[in-house]
């Protein structure tokens, strides 16, 4: 008599991820209106980092598309943290400026 061979079942439960996209593109609407233009080199790169990250996941290859999104991800942590460090020098300049007078000739500060 012959025994059946046991079945093993294996599952992999898919997960959809965003990848980031999400928050690249809102990233890159705020930039762009708030004339942060230069973050901008980060923010469209991540759109397109976090576009091959889905298809990489659509393909399978969910080692390339987490890699990716993580690369998606520190690029708007970039795009945010300059965003953030040109403001704090853009309002420290202007109110370390605050009560200078400039003329061709002369400049003081009270």
């Amino acid at each position: 008599m012959v025994e059946p061979v046991p079945t093993i079942l294996v599952t992999r439960i898919l997960q959809i991820q965003d990848y980031y996209l999400g928050s690249s593109i809102i990233l890159s609407f705020l930039c762009l209106f708030s004339a942060s233009w230069w973050a901008l080199c980060c923010t469209i790169p991540a759109i397109f980092v976090a576009l091959s990250a889905k298809k990489a996941e659509g393909r399978g290859e969910y080692a390339h598309a987490m890699h990716r999104g993580q690369v998606a991800f520190a690029l708007n942590i970039t795009a945010v943290a300059s965003y953030v460090l040109v403001w704090i020098i853009v309002i420290g300049l202007v109110a370390g400026l605050k009560g200078c007078y400039f003329n061709e000739d002369t400049s003081y500060c009270n």
